[in-house]
């Protein structure tokens, strides 16, 4: 008998992460979101905080018991950050965190007001 085999490669690297925003000023009392891109294999698991301060994360929307005002949503390689109506609270720098066995990093966006029209 002949014995066949095969190897297969699976390629995993690091992740990296980015920051997209609508735009840097929210409007108060509106809907607000903000929106990160990964990359990475494997998938990297995306978390939202603010402030550098600080190692609370944001809830995943179906971890809210009841509505919660900011939660996020990670669709495979992307994750969004969502406030049901902004605050002043709300101002400030926020960290977008991908982690994958590989490694970790963050990238972070500076959050601030708009002028009221």
């Amino acid at each position: 008998m002949s014995g066949v085999s095969s190897t297969i490669i699976i390629k995993t690297y690091p992740p990296k992460v980015l920051i997209k925003t609508p735009i840097d000023k929210a409007t108060l009392s509106k809907y607000y979101f903000l929106q990160c891109y990964s990359r990475g294999n494997p998938l990297p698991r995306l978390r939202w905080s603010k402030n550098k301060d600080t190692l609370e994360y944001y809830p995943l929307s179906k971890q809210c018991k009841t509505s919660c005002r900011i939660y996020s949503i990670q669709h495979k390689y992307q994750s969004f950050l969502y406030f049901r109506s902004f605050t002043l609270d709300d101002i400030g720098i926020y960290i977008c965190h991908a982690e994958n066995p590989l490694n970790q990093t963050m990238a972070t966006v500076d959050l601030t007001i708009g002028h009221q029209h």
